[in-house]
């Protein structure tokens, strides 16, 4: 797996609406705040797999494996994670 690194960034080192799904979703904690490390592909290179950490606050309540998303990314750190409509 790689991290979010492998992203080609646009001007501002953001990339919006990255789609993608999830293959896992696994929740911790650091001296009490929650995170969750996340493991996906992206439509663009589905044989391909990525992780990366995102604090609670930035993903979508529920989120499990399968879902597809939207992945946020900002400097090469998750910024956000939101399910994508069906």
């Amino acid at each position: 797996m790689v991290g979010p690194h492998e992203f080609e960034f646009a001007a501002g080192g953001r990339i919006l609406g990255v789609e993608a799904i999830l293959a896992l979703v696994e929740p911790f904690e650091i001296h009490g705040t929650r995170y969750y490390r996340i493991a996906y592909a992206r439509k663009d290179d589905p044989d391909r797999m990525f992780e990366g950490r995102v604090a609670a606050e930035s993903i979508y309540p529920g989120a499990k494996p399968g879902d597809r998303v939207d992945i946020e990314v900002l400097l090469g750190v998750i910024d956000a994670v939101k399910k994508r409509e069906a």
